[in-house]
């Protein structure tokens, strides 16, 4: 069996609206032209989306990656310790995590965690102690100092 299709008459609307295009075509064409035809268009004019995809969209895996395997790549510092392929207490804790994760996979030592946990307290606690000792004797001498005068 053959299928007949029926042609069915354009509206209005649609005879208009094909007008219009056809007259937009040819006035386009009558006076824009082609900018690859032109001398140097190349500085101008950029015809690869590929690349330009790839560089507008980011990549943050690779970008948290290396923040979490070398912080001090983004952390530039004069105390930038040269050998970052190990574990080091001047990391930050989630740095620390990371490498322990990736060094142990699935099979994370939960003494390790602690051990980390806890050199993390001792060593803010200790900063914190050296801290207010520093501070301790310099408020002192102000007062004293305050305290002769007066």
């Amino acid at each position: 069996m053959e299928s007949v299709k029926k042609t069915r008459k354009p509206t209005r609307y649609e005879s208009l609206v094909d007008e219009l295009l056809e007259y937009l075509d040819s006035v386009f064409r009558k006076y824009l032209v082609c900018p690859q035809t032109l001398t140097l268009h190349e500085v101008f004019y950029y015809n690869s989306v590929s690349d330009v995809r790839r560089h507008i969209n980011a990549s943050p895996r690779a970008a948290i990656q290396t923040a979490l395997n070398n912080p001090y790549h983004y952390l530039q510092g004069e105390h930038t310790p040269a050998d970052t392929e190990g574990i080091l207490a001047t990391m930050p804790d989630v740095c620390i995590a990371y490498k322990l994760h990736m060094e142990c996979g699935r099979l994370i030592n939960l003494y390790d965690w602690l051990q980390v946990i806890i050199w993390t307290f001792i060593f803010s606690h200790w900063l914190h102690t050296i801290v207010a000792f520093v501070s301790v004797p310099r408020a002192c001498t102000c007062l004293c100092r305050a305290a002769t005068t007066l």
